[in-house]
């Protein structure tokens, strides 16, 4: 059941990407700022982290990567963090930002 709300969350944020996302090289691109940027919980390695997404991108292929930080160390940066690390019911948030982005 997770992995299809998994699924469900990415093929969402897909949608909205096509249609709010800015057109840039590698495919449709979002980048969040200031109070903007949406916290979510995942994996990135072995311990489950807050992560603050500074950047949505879909590339042409299909493949989603979020960029951004640990919420309580914003020093370290993640790049290239794939949906299927993120929490079930998580990746929703990204996707209403991603709607709402000017």
């Amino acid at each position: 059941m997770v992995e299809d709300v998994k699924s469900r969350e990415k093929h969402e944020l897909i949608d909205a990407m096509m249609k709010h996302g800015k057109k840039v090289a590698d495919g449709f691109e979002v980048r969040f700022e200031g109070e903007d940027r949406p916290v979510i919980a995942g994996y990135v390695g072995e311990d489950p982290c807050d992560i603050v997404v500074s950047r949505v991108l879909l590339m042409h292929n299909g493949y989603i990567y979020l960029d951004g930080y640990e919420k309580n160390n914003a020093i370290v940066r993640y790049g290239d963090i794939e949906p299927s690390e993120i929490f079930a019911g998580h990746l929703s948030y990204v996707t209403e930002a991603v709607v709402a982005a000017p």
